[in-house]
């Protein structure tokens, strides 16, 4: 009934073509909830860019919403670069904001990580009573951590029948070296 598709960094690459498929699959009724962190703008540029033609693709009527958490402390500046600055940072600095045209999509400046379980908690007790709430994540592995911690007490609430979801699925990728 829900899906919760969570990425960090390039676990995003993970996380497109789920969505896709969950937007032109004409047997799903699932709702989408997307949650992205990325540390800098620069590698959101892509991203906003790759959602923004996948969200063309949803010709249901079905309900999405992307927020991209860009993790750095505030906006890029565009301006004169200080000399001292090494050209990694520079790039990082003076990228340009992000502009995401799609109203399903809202990009989250400086507020640090999202806060995974408590963002579990709310897809899964805002459910209606019986609700099946599907999550996966593809990210570090700390975040792959935090989402199966969360889920592992959505499914607790499930069991002693604290209302919410009746069902929490869940499947994780992680990424290293």
């Amino acid at each position: 009934d829900k899906a919760l598709l969570i990425a960090g960094g390039s676990g995003t690459g993970y996380l497109l073509p789920l969505l896709q498929s969950l937007l032109q699959d004409p047997t799903s009724t699932a709702d989408v909830q997307v949650t992205i962190a990325v540390r800098h703008s620069t590698s959101a540029h892509w991203i906003v860019d790759e959602l923004g033609r996948v969200l063309e693709s949803n010709t249901s009527n079905r309900k999405v919403q992307i927020d991209l958490h860009i993790t750095d402390n505030a906006p890029p500046s565009i301006g004169k670069v200080p000399s001292n600055e090494d050209s990694e940072k520079t790039a990082l600095r003076h990228s340009g904001p992000i502009v995401s045209g799609n109203k399903n999509i809202a990009v989250i400046y400086g507020k640090g990580r999202p806060d995974l379980k408590e963002l579990v908690r709310r897809h899964t007790m805002d459910a209606a009573t019986g609700t099946s709430v599907a999550v996966t994540s593809c990210g570090p592995a700390n975040m792959g951590l935090d989402v199966r911690n969360a889920c592992a007490e959505a499914q607790g609430r499930i069991l002693k029948g604290k209302g919410g979801a009746g069902e929490v699925w869940l499947h994780c990728e992680a990424f290293g070296w």
